[in-house]
Parts: structure tokens; C-alpha cells; sequence
């Protein structure tokens, strides 16, 4: 049995405990497992077919992300090395298209587009035929078929 995911259901700030009430009410019969409230959404353990239940039923979440891994990274030689060791063949197929959105608050790792160059060269090594479609700024979609990667560096912490 494949291990469950650790995901992240966003919310405008204020709605938490409403979406934490939704999530432990799926929790009993879905799989899931409710783990912490934070400013702006609520992080969950799910397996695939508890997700694909929290993505389907909440109403006050506006988006389920996957987590595929958390690191410190204040170089670029850290990012590289830890991004190298993560699981992206779970989650990227072979010949994907990526569009990566990355935020930077308070690290050493600022310049978005040299991170994201450093993840595309790490899945690279990992999952055969990617490619970056785009790199993504807050507010753009990507294109249809284009999978989404969103990465925040917040004091040197790296989510994926």
C-alpha cells in the first residue's frame, strides 16, 4: 500500500476553522488525517483516494496541494542536492511539461528563475522527456496540460 500523501488545503485567511471542520468531517469515512492549521489553510495526510475525496467535497478550500518535500536550502548546492533526493517520479509523468511557480521571502535563494531552473535539471535526472513549459508568476494559469509546480522559500525553507 502506497504511503499517504501529506497535502495542503488552502483557504482565504480566517476560514480555517471551517475548512478544518469540512476536512475532519470527510476524515471519518475518507482516510483522512487532519495535522495542523495554518495561516491560510489546513495540512492534511490523505491516500490517492482520500484526496481526490477532499478535492471533490470541500467547498471552502480553494485549492489541494501536494507536498513532495520540505528542506533547508540557502545555496544553490543545497536545493540541488536535497531536490535530487525527492520522489518526483510519483508525481511527474515521463515527457511532462512543468511550469514552475516559485516565491521567495527572506532567503538567501531569491532569483525565482535560477530556482526553478535548478528543480527542472533535478526531475530531469529523475523522470525522462521533461520539459519547462513556463516559468509562472502568481497570478498566470499555465497552459492546459502544463503541470504545476509551486515552490516557496520562506527563511531558507524550501516547499515543494
Amino acid at each position: 500500500m502506497p504511503a499517504p500523501l501529506t497535502c495542503f488545503a488552502t483557504c482565504a485567511v480566517g476560514l480555517e476553522p471551517l475548512l478544518a471542520g469540512e476536512l475532519r468531517g470527510l476524515a471519518a469515512d475518507r482516510g483522512l488525517e487532519v495535522r495542523a492549521e495554518e495561516p491560510g489553510g489546513i495540512e492534511f495526510r490523505a491516500d490517492r483516494p482520500g484526496l481526490y475525496a477532499a478535492n471533490l467535497h470541500l467547498r471552502t478550500a480553494s485549492r489541494i496541494i501536494v507536498r513532495v518535500g520540505s528542506f533547508h536550502a540557502s545555496a544553490f548546492h543545497e536545493l540541488e542536492r536535497h531536490a535530487r533526493r525527492l520522489r518526483w517520479e510519483t508525481f511527474v509523468p515521463p515527457g511532462a511539461a512543468l511550469a514552475f511557480r516559485v516565491s521567495a521571502r527572506k532567503s538567501r535563494l531569491y532569483h525565482q528563475g535560477a530556482v526553478a531552473e535548478r528543480l527542472l535539471a533535478a526531475v530531469a535526472e529523475r523522470v525522462p522527456g521533461v520539459r519547462l513549459a513556463q516559468s509562472s508568476a502568481d497570478d498566470e494559469a499555465p497552459d492546459e496540460g502544463v503541470q504545476l509546480i509551486v515552490v516557496r522559500l520562506f527563511r531558507d525553507q524550501c516547499i515543494v
